[in-house]
């Protein structure tokens, strides 16, 4: 797929809230591309680049204060205001360890 068509895709798909998963060769621009549409649309782009991540930086779970249960605690990059306007992009997703 021609790039022009991958952006404009994400950019259709982008108000219905769907996933979207580029691959290609490496130094195609996919990256790149993601990033582009982030600044046409306006809205902030979130980039991880998945394998110097650890699982830990997804959220942890911990004790809940003064309780035996565990509170599940996700990371600061999290956008947990459901109205947030942001691109996350999850880049060299294929390059992980087994433990994504």
């Amino acid at each position: 797929m021609r790039a022009d068509l991958v952006a404009r895709t994400i950019k259709d798909l982008y108000p219905i809230r769907r996933s979207v998963c580029i691959e290609g060769p490496p130094g195609g621009g996919k990256t790149s591309i993601v990033q582009q549409v982030a600044t046409d649309l306006g809205i902030e782009y979130i980039h991880l680049h998945m394998p110097t991540m650890l699982v830990e930086d997804f959220g942890i779970l911990f004790p809940k204060e003064g309780s035996k249960q565990l509170e599940y605690k996700l990371p600061d990059w999290f956008p947990l205001d459901p109205d947030t306007k942001a691109i996350l992009c999850l880049d060299d997703r294929n390059q992980c360890t087994a433990d994504f």
